[in-house]
């Protein structure tokens, strides 16, 4: 009994050292959940057609990873247990855990991008097929998701006085031809990389008619449209219906394209946004609404498609100056005045700032998939650097940069710089030509008629009397907030009358006029 009594002490002091000694020992070891792996380390089974199996101790669990953590330091250090079967030695597989050295990270791989950068294409330069891929995108999504289609024309009846006549115009549209995009490339396909193109309609200026989006084949021809009602016969859109439930129309004339020279000049005579804005939402933007005419003459303008490859060129025009003074080297953080400033009606004003979200919500309160209620004027700023994945771009093939040539900042980041490349050519379908030719004679009536000539100073005389009864600078409306537009652009010293903007209300629409109906009308 005193025996017994004796060890008693000398077992519970032992047992009591080796735990902590055990303890110390492992707790000097960081084990991880990666380092853990080892215990289901794997080697090759030569006996079994080089299949892997795991691994094991033949011994049993005594010679397991665990049973060398318990006292990593000295097991380690031992030889260890071989693996009969296959001469492995358990040590080497356990004690690799407890290096100092952490086991190298395996990358996760980054998936190859499904789609190469986006860049943007001139309509001119494209080939026929490119321009019928596109041409055949735009009739599935309006054929196959009639919902969608109908929704873009609904958000830009809905933003109407926000993105027109105010700071917002060009980073408004921008973010709405981008979600048109990404809705043509969501109809997946042969269409999951498609990119919009720009038309790039200042090479056919003082031509109107021979433009190549003016194709039986694609949009529809100049001579493709009936008599009197003025819808669409030919080309993708030849029957389509609106929301309106009325047919397609067009009526063509009356006003012509700016040429590349007024596009230049607007480009390196205005290095601050709101001149150049102003000077770019005015005519360059609005003759082709004007030439196209019918819904393209009104805010219901997203109805034909000829709306958004238009919209494409007036970005381009707008990205091709912040490219030409090196604006889209400047971080978006530290934007000034110079590159954007808010201007509009005082009501709309604190949603025009950097940092205003974009309203992209339809006349029904819908926000498409497309869109976002987060981003702001502010991440519209740079092409290459927009929000989202996979949304920035760039324009290729651009004959106002090659004009240009060296911009003032130096170097061409938005655009490749092409100069005097032919326009391509694609023939017209069999029909199409019949009817050209049967249409000939009006059609050389109405190209060859004059264009409309008035004096500026019944304009500015006009001008000033809407002014006059203007009740207050805080109370615009739509109409009167364009028609204070429309006489700026009158007073601008390079305008001449035929980029005079006239608009008038019709049918609740805003619809641009031709100078030649201002004059008839209102000057008489």
């Amino acid at each position: 009994y005193s025996f017994c009594t004796l060890l008693i002490p000398f077992f519970f002091f032992e047992m009591t050292s080796r735990m902590i000694l055990t303890a110390v020992a492992v707790a000097a070891l960081p084990f991880t959940s990666a380092q853990e792996t080892c215990e289901d380390l794997r080697v090759d089974d030569p006996n079994n057609a080089g299949e892997t199996m795991k691994w094991h101790d033949s011994r049993g669990k005594k010679y397991s990873c665990k049973w060398y953590k318990r006292k990593a330091n000295k097991r380690c250090r031992k030889k260890g247990h071989k693996n009969e079967n296959f001469g492995f030695v358990a040590n080497e597989a356990c004690c690799v855990c407890h290096d100092d050295t952490p086991a190298p990270e395996t990358p996760i791989p980054v998936p190859e991008p499904t789609c190469p950068p986006r860049v943007r294409k001139a309509w001119s330069l494209m080939t026929c097929d490119e321009r019928l891929h596109y041409a055949t995108a735009v009739k599935t999504l309006k054929e196959t998701r009639r919902d969608e289609y109908d929704g873009f024309v609904s958000m830009h009846l809905e933003a109407g006085r926000y993105a027109h006549g105010t700071s917002g115009f060009l980073p408004w549209h921008r973010y709405f031809v981008l979600g048109w995009e990404n809705a043509l490339r969501s109809l997946g396909g042969d269409y999951e990389c498609i990119t919009l193109p720009y038309w790039d309609w200042e090479r056919h200026a003082g031509s109107e008619s021979e433009s190549p989006v003016y194709h039986a084949d694609h949009f529809g021809t100049t001579t493709g449209v009936e008599q009197g009602t003025g819808c669409v016969n030919n080309g993708i859109a030849a029957g389509w219906d609106t929301r309106a439930g009325e047919c397609l129309r067009r009526s063509f004339g009356g006003w012509g394209f700016t040429g590349q020279t007024g596009l230049v000049s607007g480009i390196v005579d205005f290095s601050d946004f709101d001149t150049f804005a102003n000077d770019l939402e005015g005519a360059p933007h609005a003759a082709p609404h004007v030439y196209t005419g019918g819904q393209m003459g009104t805010y219901e303008s997203p109805e034909d498609p000829l709306f958004m490859i238009h919209h494409c060129n007036v970005d381009r025009v707008w990205a091709l100056w912040q490219d030409y003074y090196g604006y889209d080297e400047i971080p978006k953080a530290d934007l000034g005045s110079l590159h954007y400033s808010a201007s509009g009606p005082s009501d709309l004003m604190s949603s025009l700032r950097y940092n205003s979200v974009l309203p992209m919500r339809t006349s029904e309160g819908t926000l498409m998939s497309y869109f976002t209620s987060a981003w702001t004027i502010r991440d519209m700023m740079h092409i290459t650097d927009m929000p989202g994945d996979d949304n920035s771009y760039v324009y290729g093939d651009d004959n106002l940069a090659g004009i240009i040539s060296t911009p003032a900042s130096g170097q061409w980041d938005y655009v490749t710089p092409v100069v005097s490349q032919p326009v391509v050519v694609c023939p017209e379908p069999a029909s199409s030509r019949a009817v050209s030719v049967q249409s000939s004679a009006a059609a050389t009536a109405t190209t060859t008629e004059p264009r409309c000539s008035f004096d500026n100073s019944l304009l500015r005389t006009l001008c000033s009397a809407k002014i006059a009864a203007q009740p207050a600078i805080s109370n615009y409306d739509l109409f009167n907030y364009l028609a204070l537009l429309e006489c700026d652009i009158v007073g601008k010293p390079a305008a001449s009358p035929e980029w005079i903007s006239m608009m008038v209300k019709s049918d609740d629409m805003l619809e641009f006029q031709t100078p030649c109906w201002f004059q008839r009308e209102d000057l008489d």
